[in-house]
């Protein structure tokens, strides 16, 4: 976490030096602390995925739900970055579209899981 925030600080502190001399330089700063930030957390997202299936195989869950979950995580870190690179370029409202997209998938991804929680339900009453 110390070397992600050393990445996105010292992007912060170059991309202001640039912003009072060319903007659209500064924008590329922080683009490019976005990528390496995603590079250095890509073992910590792989450790994630592995202890998901970990846990998936201890409690013997299907598989299905693990890969839903997984999902799930995707969209959510995709549509917040995308979210904040269009913010903080300037188009707000494109950036808040995203979040809102980011959230529609999530509930289509996650429909066979409410599905199977309401059928579960059902049984459990004696429907």
């Amino acid at each position: 976490m110390i070397t992600l925030c050393a990445i996105a600080l010292t992007a912060v502190m170059i991309g202001l030096q640039l912003k009072t001399m060319k903007n659209d330089l500064s924008q590329y700063v922080s683009l490019a602390g976005l990528v390496l930030i995603f590079i250095a957390a890509l073992p910590g997202i792989r450790t994630v995925f592995q202890q998901f299936e970990e846990i998936g195989q201890k409690l013997s869950l299907d598989n299905q739900y693990m890969v839903i979950l997984m999902k799930i995580l995707g969209i959510t870190y995709m549509a917040e970055l995308t979210s904040g690179i269009c913010k903080d370029a300037g188009f707000h409202t494109l950036g808040n579209q995203m979040e809102i997209l980011g959230k529609i998938l999530i509930c289509a991804v996650s429909m066979p899981v409410m599905i199977a929680v309401l059928e579960l339900l059902s049984k459990m009453m004696g429907g």
